[in-house]
């Protein structure tokens, strides 16, 4: 109950479900038997399909076109699906408000059909410099991955968690004890290295955050030259998986984080787009 909300007309919403639902529904894809880009495509439709409802609301019509394009740009196709997905997600409801009429199904492809024919192909940028963000819910194997990828390659790697770790050494204490102590000094200090990487130019450069939102990631690459590359890593795994992992790591590091903050971070999730980066990767743990 804490989860839903029931608005004017007494219909249910699901706070969060879009990230909740990607999340989740990771072994439900896996199960299908098909493709990992198919699978992918899927999962973004998951993902985006609360966003898009946003994006058409007509007091939103003035400013979409760019938002539009900005979040779908290089990927006709889940743009494209989108629109059927909205149709079937909204049979019946816009309708019901005459001052939506222009939104009626009828009316979506009409609207969106000139937004999609112009999107146009990413362009790939090689550069010698590159800031790659891993993004993730923890437990998705991110650092890991990083120390068997990069272990021989030069980089400079910046992490909330290995700073709060440090911390939690010093203070002969628990990660968890050590998190609401340092978290605020971690986030500066993750931000000073962040700063001081750029102005060093760095050749590459990792950041190992969970990078959940929109939001995160900007703060995490926006201010970087343009000379670097921005590269986005999202890390996936079944959700169960996730658990156990983190069960684990809590026996083994004294670190462990509740089912109810892994709720709270699902449904601030966003499948990562071109908006910010050159280039997207999922890594499936």
């Amino acid at each position: 109950p804490s989860e839903t909300r029931m608005d004017a007309t007494k219909r249910v919403h699901f706070r969060g479900h879009a990230g909740i639902s990607f999340w989740k529904g990771v072994e439900v894809i896996k199960r299908a038997g098909l493709s990992l880009s198919q699978q992918q495509h899927i999962l973004s439709l998951v993902s985006f399909h609360f966003d898009f409802f946003n994006l058409v609301q007509p007091e939103r019509s003035g400013e979409a076109r760019q938002t539009f394009y900005d979040t779908f740009k290089g990927n006709k196709r889940l743009a494209t699906d989108l629109v059927e997905h909205f149709l079937c997600d909204n049979m019946g409801r816009l309708g019901m408000h005459s001052e939506q009429a222009q939104f009626k199904p009828e009316n979506i492809r009409e609207w969106a059909s000139p937004f999609i024919a112009n999107l146009g192909p990413l362009v790939k940028r090689e550069t010698e410099q590159e800031v790659i963000i891993l993004a993730g819910l923890p437990c998705t194997g991110k650092s890991t991955w990083v120390a068997k990828v990069f272990r021989e390659l030069p980089h400079t790697y910046i992490s909330i968690d290995s700073y709060i770790a440090a911390r939690a050494f010093e203070d002969e204490t628990s990660y968890d004890e050590a998190w609401p102590k340092h978290i605020k000094a971690a986030e500066a200090h993750y931000n000073k290295e962040l700063q001081a990487a750029y102005k060093r130019k760095d050749p590459r450069i990792i950041l190992d955050r969970t990078h959940l939102s929109k939001k995160a990631r900007r703060k995490s690459v926006g201010q970087a030259p343009k000379s670097y590359k921005k590269v986005c890593l999202l890390f996936v795994a079944e959700h169960d998986t996730i658990l156990k992992r983190n069960k684990q790591r809590g026996k083994e590091q004294n670190k462990n984080i509740s089912e109810e903050i892994y709720l709270d971070m699902m449904k601030r999730f966003r499948v990562p787009t071109y908006e910010l980066f050159d280039y997207i990767e999922w890594i499936w743990t």
